[in-house]
């Protein structure tokens, strides 16, 4: 999903959310849950990890248990941080289990699970809500809400069976009738003003039998979500879909309590299903406290506190003041830092991230709508600038749209390449247009504006937004070009291509439809092959590509700092993902 990060990139000239790559995001983890899996979570409430074995080349099998998962596993940031134990709890309950962070600048338009649009939200959201599945901290799928998740050999049955000390923070238990409705609210058109199109659900949930129906209004619930009895309910698909469970780990899929969300800002005072609960909400902060009913087990954090507006500017000096306690560093500041003398060195991580930033010219708006405008725009701006001269080679330059490590594997593309006496060949071909080009996004909006007056002659302007009004004017599809920075919701080559240019999806922000491309990204969407499916995928990035909508830029790296008394926090690939396990040591 869009991350407000990337006006700090191109603005700030900074790099930041996490990422790393494991050998647990290979093709075959990825594809193999489909057919036949049975996933269980013992009693103990210390956590699980998904233990897999699969066979390859045939129809995919997945038989998976689930092993104890001591706390702070993974890519720590405190690698030697020892693990729990009874008398290491005590001495840390007499600490203060508090921790401060910023928000990413803008206050949250919404925490509400079922609509909210950037990645920065997404994870507040997912410290107060939970769904049926998680991603752990190696992205694998594990269950959450459910102790077992059965799944039939065609891919099209999944029944699910509930944990039964899984309450909402009031301490209401959550039941099989409480996931069907929560499913259903999130996919209800009325949240988006009647336009079902505009719901995340509608890409989410696309592979649950009934789906189409309840969103056009002929059926008032979703035949595919069958309530069992309390601690069981079936989903039914409308075809096999090779990352069913990854969508159920994402944000629409959250449960939340119904009958508590009423208004716009019922999540300012949620009755969640996460670790954390709200229990403050102010122009310039919210603060979480830990809920002690959470069914993995009581946070050791008390206290979170997230910062945004002005009580967040200046992250890296409020760092070293002692402000806060994690903070991504400037790229000004980074010569500094990786330093070896540097006093915040040891506190540093860096590491590769799931996430691309890069340009849409719209194809549905003018004058963009000329494939030939589109092209000498493309052939005159020499994108691997941004990484080499914008961001001084702390980014990797990105040649399509899926980042490197997906599935565990490259995916290369051909962009158009940097051509300038072909973009005056081009623009010469190119209809007249009566409207200036504009390019919304700052940085390299700036930069791509200044680049095609000079070297073109084509006079354009560039605008920036507030998070907010960008946000809006994105799903409207009103913008004729923009710069944005996507991060993966879950690792899964759909939830770049098919999320932002399948013609259905409501994150299609430009419009952009073509027949051939969403038949291949249907084809991918069922194919059990991983070494076929990925080629759809290739297809597909590369023809999206050469329409002439897509300019990569660049593939984010981390640049984090941590204090060393924060404990069991994991950075992955797709930034921090929990904070329950994260405790306060000494300091």
């Amino acid at each position: 999903m869009p991350t407000s990060s990337f006006r700090r990139i191109l603005s700030q000239r900074v790099a930041c959310s996490h990422a790393f790559w494991r050998n647990s995001l290979s093709d075959r983890a990825q594809t193999s849950w489909l057919l036949h899996c049975t996933v269980s979570v013992g009693n103990r409430k210390t956590g699980s990890r998904l233990a897999r074995t699969m066979r390859h080349h045939i129809r995919l099998v997945l038989l998976a248990a689930m092993i104890l998962l001591v706390a702070g596993c993974g890519a720590s940031a405190d690698l030697a941080a020892p693990a729990p134990t009874a008398s290491g709890a005590n001495e840390r309950s007499a600490l203060t289990q508090s921790l401060t962070i910023v928000g990413g600048g803008a206050f949250p338009i919404t925490l509400d699970p079922a609509i909210l649009r950037d990645a920065e939200s997404s994870f507040l959201s997912r410290q107060i809500f939970r769904g049926l599945m998680r991603l752990d901290n190696d992205l694998i799928v594990a269950p959450g809400i459910a102790a077992a998740v059965e799944a039939r050999p065609d891919g099209l049955l999944y029944t699910f069976t509930l944990r039964e000390d899984a309450t909402f923070h009031d301490g209401s238990a959550i039941d099989a009738n409480s996931i069907k409705r929560s499913f259903e609210r999130a996919a209800d058109p009325a949240l988006a003003g009647g336009d079902d199109s505009a719901l995340p659900a509608r890409i989410y949930f696309s592979d649950i039998a009934g789906i189409d129906d309840y969103f056009a209004g002929r059926s008032n619930s979703i035949s595919g979500i069958r309530v069992v009895d309390p601690r069981t309910v079936e989903f039914t698909l409308s075809r096999p879909a090779a990352n069913f469970l990854y969508k159920l780990t994402g944000s629409p899929a959250a449960i939340i309590d119904v009958d508590h969300a009423v208004g716009s800002d019922w999540w300012k005072t949620a009755n969640g299903s996460g670790p954390f609960r709200i229990s403050e909400v102010s122009a310039q902060r919210i603060v979480l406290t830990g809920f002690d009913g959470f069914y993995a087990g009581a946070p050791q954090l008390r206290r979170i506190t997230v910062l945004f507006g002005s009580a967040a500017a200046q992250p890296l000096n409020l760092y070293e003041a002692g402000e806060i306690d994690m903070t991504d560093v400037p790229l000004g500041a980074l010569d500094r830092v990786l330093s070896p003398a540097d006093p915040l060195y040891p506190e540093l991580q860096s590491e590769p991230q799931l996430s691309t930033s890069f340009i849409v010219l719209n194809p549905a708006v003018e004058p963009f709508d000329d494939p030939m405008l589109r092209k000498a725009v493309a052939q005159a701006f020499d994108r691997t600038k941004v990484t080499r001269v914008m961001l001084e080679d702390r980014v990797r330059v990105a040649d399509g749209l899926v980042p490197p490590g997906i599935l565990d594997r490259q995916w290369p593309a051909t962009p158009v390449p940097y051509d300038l006496a072909a973009a005056h060949v081009d623009l010469e071909s190119a209809s007249p247009h009566e409207i200036r080009p504009a390019f919304y996004g700052s940085g390299v909006s700036v930069a791509l504006a200044e680049v095609l007056g000079r070297d073109l002659s084509l006079e354009s302007e560039a605008i920036a937004l507030e998070w907010s009004d960008f946000s809006n004017a994105l799903i409207g599809r009103r913008l004729p070009a923009f710069s944005l920075s996507w991060i993966a919701d879950y690792p899964d080559p759909a939830n770049f291509l098919e999320a932002l240019f399948h013609s259905r999806s409501p994150d299609n922000y430009s419009g952009y439809s073509n027949p051939e491309v969403d038949s291949l990204l249907d084809k991918a969407a069922v194919e059990q092959d991983p070494d076929r499916r990925a080629q759809l995928y290739l297809q597909a990035q590369q023809q999206i590509i050469d329409d002439g909508v897509l300019i990569p830029l660049f593939h984010d790296i981390a640049y984090t700092l941590v204090k060393p008394y924060v404990h069991g926090l994991t950075l992955t690939p797709l930034g921090i993902i929990s904070l329950e396990s994260v405790w306060i040591g000494e300091h």
